[in-house]
């Protein structure tokens, strides 16, 4: 069965046959918003990253046994288990589809191999509520943390935040977006510099809009917060109009409907210089990664980052912001199992809770020389009642 995959290894020892511990084998895809979390997290049950992997990576895979040495929190099962983790993170919605169609993403093994899986996924993040996506109604079991089911909102493991961001060439050009700006740009891909600084001899210079792919939960909640159907189609940017890594020069080229299937993707693009002025969306993590002038801007007069200048990685997000209510682009990160791993599987029973206490460790924790860029559901003085709703006072 999927839920207790077992890799065994026989060899001998003195002329006797011995078999090896079974190791579990789990899969995880989804938000690529939140896969730095996930990658710190792992690290914090003791686990070893393969082949060099960093948290920038859209894959990534972990092995060993889980220990309690650093969080102390495993208390579901866990700890002793020798385990193999394999991610591929490709969108929030299409992590879904993962689970719901067996729809495997590209992984790749420890050797660094290509392959797919039958069952395409054993769990999957989730930036929005499965109601918010095309797959609204089917079958897939949730995994809550125990402040997410005291939430008002029922359900989730942390906040993830978001930010809009200037590219190199914006950067001090544009501090600032509105609902009605991004509403407009969603539509028409472009605008007028002026209509974002009053400048009446900025008419002529475009302002582009890039960003993520339709299956995208960074998108979705980026076009929810401003009361935009994500059903409807926008008109984006990319790079000389390519959907892979950006190339370190050129210029904002049409790809309709489409974009970049990570927000890391989304941050590098931004920060290519010379390609003209641009906008886009990325989770608090990628924007860490923006560069050459590239930065987060305000969203509704309010900042993401704490202070008046910001540096990559080193400046502190607003983490108050969100708590009290004042900004409000930010969701809700689910966690979504595949209805084959139910019931007593060790996915379910034991690792699912674990891997959720080390994330809630993590973010209270965050790894040294990091800056957090996720927040505890408990750690909000207001909560929505769906995606994209105003924020309402209380938790």
């Amino acid at each position: 069965m999927k839920i207790n995959k077992t890799i065994t290894a026989l060899g001998l020892a003195l002329g006797i046959a011995s078999v090896a511990e079974a190791q579990q084998v789990v899969y995880i895809t989804g938000s690529t918003a939140f896969r730095a979390q996930v990658y710190n997290g792992l690290k914090d049950m003791g686990l070893t990253v393969q082949a060099g992997a960093t948290s920038g990576n859209n894959n990534f895979n972990f092995v060993g046994t889980v220990n309690n040495t650093t969080i102390g929190t495993i208390t579901n099962g866990s700890a002793g288990q020798s385990v193999q983790i394999i991610c591929a993170f490709t969108g929030s919605t299409e992590g879904l589809n993962s689970l719901i169609n067996d729809i495997s993403p590209v992984y790749t093994n420890i050797s660094g191999s290509a392959y797919t899986y039958l069952n395409g996924a054993d769990i999957a993040f989730c930036d929005v509520q499965e109601a918010s996506t095309v797959y609204a109604g089917d079958s897939v079991n949730e995994l809550i943390s125990v402040d997410g089911a005291a939430s008002s909102f029922g359900a989730g493991v942390a906040v993830v935040p978001f930010t809009w961001a200037a590219s190199a060439d914006a950067g001090g050009k544009i501090g600032n977006v509105t609902p009605y700006i991004v509403n407009d740009i969603f539509v028409n891909g472009t605008e007028a510099l002026s209509f974002f600084d009053g400048v009446a001899t900025d008419a002529g210079v475009s302002v582009y809009l890039t960003g993520r792919t339709n299956d995208s939960g960074t998108r979705i909640t980026a076009q929810q917060d401003v009361g935009f159907d994500p059903g409807q189609p926008v008109l984006q940017y990319t790079i000389n109009g390519t959907l892979g890594a950006p190339p370190a020069s050129g210029t904002w080229a049409s790809v309709g409907n489409n974009g970049y299937s990570s927000g890391g993707n989304v941050a590098k693009a931004l920060s290519v210089t010379g390609a003209g002025d641009a906008i886009g969306y990325v989770a608090l993590s990628d924007a860490a990664s923006l560069s050459h002038g590239a930065l987060p801007i305000n969203y509704q007069g309010n900042s993401p980052f704490i202070g008046s200048s910001w540096t990559a990685n080193s400046t502190a997000w607003n983490l108050v912001g969100i708590e009290n209510g004042s900004y409000t682009f930010w969701s809700y990160e689910h966690l979504y199992e595949s209805t084959k791993v139910s019931g007593t599987s060790f996915i379910n029973k034991n690792f699912g809770p674990d891997l959720i206490n080390a994330l809630e460790y993590e973010i209270a924790n965050p790894q040294a020389g990091s800056v957090q860029s996720a927040d505890l559901i408990k750690n909000l003085n207001v909560h929505r009642n769906s995606d994209g709703t105003d924020v309402l006072a209380g938790n």
